[in-house]
């Protein structure tokens, strides 16, 4: 099974934003990917996630929190 996984860095100055959910969007997207996997740390990860919730189209979605939990979305819960 294919996943897409995606990890990056919180909100900065300089950061264009509009492009990094632009080009996540594309990725996955194009991507062959049956899961979209992330932490849902600030910054890119949470930008993916939105991304990834919008695009998922039968994609099960799996994010995992910083305490350690672990959440599923398979577009039914």
């Amino acid at each position: 099974m294919i996943r897409v996984c995606v990890t990056g860095h919180e909100a900065g100055d300089g950061m264009d934003w509009p492009w990094v959910r632009v080009s996540l969007r594309d990725v996955f997207v194009a991507s062959d990917g049956k899961e979209a996997v992330t932490f849902l740390t600030k910054g890119t990860d949470q930008l993916f996630a939105e991304v990834a919730l919008a695009h998922a189209r039968g994609r099960q979605i799996i994010g995992q929190d910083p305490t350690s939990t672990v959440f599923r979305w398979d577009g039914s819960n």
